[in-house]
């Protein structure tokens, strides 16, 4: 079945807003989880801490590339 470029164009837009959705959840939960540990120094928070930190930042560069795509 032949899909119009308009319907394609919707489809990418919504995927993309979905991904988006998605990362703003796994974001939120990551920042949650460092303020719970942000006071703690035992040795598996800062571990702990430097992991969410990194995933942060894997989801800030993956973000920034879905906004700045073009359609």
């Amino acid at each position: 079945t032949h899909t119009s470029k308009a319907d394609r164009r919707l489809d990418r837009l919504v995927r993309r807003g979905r991904r988006i959705d998605e990362l703003t959840q796994q974001a939120d939960a990551a920042i949650a989880e460092l303020r719970r540990i942000n006071r703690q120094r035992t040795r598996w928070a800062m571990a702990r801490r430097r992991v969410l930190q990194e995933r942060l930042a894997a989801i800030g560069a993956e973000a920034r590339r879905l906004v700045g795509m073009k359609v």
